[in-house]
């Protein structure tokens, strides 16, 4: 609980920065929050050397991160999330009012590829790692090449193991590929195929803890 609270009252100091419709909106601060939902209108982007913490917000389009970090706490997107050579990248649940406990949701696909490091000591419970945790997907999950540790769902190792929403709903796939920090998967729902291929060391996480409704899981994650 400490950590929302503490992320909740960055976001709450910050000043929202919404966009126009068609519009791109930079983000290099802390966006949103805990007590009303702030809408961006158009595609969020986060550049190299900027960071991007949205707590509570709508983005009515698509988030593009190209080398910067991003923090996303119970937030949704209407698009895709993409990011490039994220310098970290996190997403879990945030505390909202009246909610409480609000997942995050990404309408479409989340792909990640070539992450270059792991969240800051500012991260708190966050910090040495990267982390997809709390959200719904609607289509596929992609994460490839990432240098950095990633959990995505919910283990006893993962920073997000004593929420009460911690693992991840994917209404397609969750492909896992040539990654060479460590990726540890436990326990998601997901729609179709769990896929993992070349990654070093292997896929891990608890043993059948990954549920798949009309596909099958492979590679490093046969047993996951």
């Amino acid at each position: 609980m400490r950590k929302f609270l503490v992320l909740g009252a960055l976001a709450a100091a910050a000043v929202a920065i919404p966009g126009q419709a068609g519009a791109q909106t930079a983000c290099n601060a802390a966006i949103g929050n805990p007590l009303a939902a702030t809408v961006i209108s158009g595609d969020l982007v986060v550049n190299k050397g900027q960071n991007c913490l949205l707590y509570n917000v709508h983005v009515d389009g698509n988030v593009n991160v190209n080398g910067g970090g991003l923090m996303v706490f119970g937030s949704s997107v209407t698009g895709n999330l993409t990011a490039m050579h994220p310098a970290y990248f996190v997403m879990d649940a945030g505390v909202t009012l009246p909610v409480g406990f609000t997942p995050n949701s990404v309408q479409g696909s989340v792909i990640i590829l070539g992450g270059t490091g792991v969240a800051p000591p500012l991260a708190l419970n966050y910090s040495g790692s990267n982390t997809i945790c709390a959200t719904e997907i609607g289509g596929n999950l992609k994460l490839m090449q990432s240098k950095g540790p990633f959990f995505v769902g919910e283990s006893n190792a993962s920073p997000c193991s004593a929420d009460p929403l911690p693992g991840n709903d994917i209404g397609q796939n969750v492909i896992l590929l040539s990654n060479r920090g460590g990726v540890f998967v436990s326990n998601n729902n997901i729609g179709l195929s769990l896929i993992c291929l070349s990654n070093k060391p292997a896929a891990s996480g608890g043993s059948g803890s990954n549920s798949v409704s009309a596909g099958a899981k492979a590679g490093d994650c046969r047993s996951l």
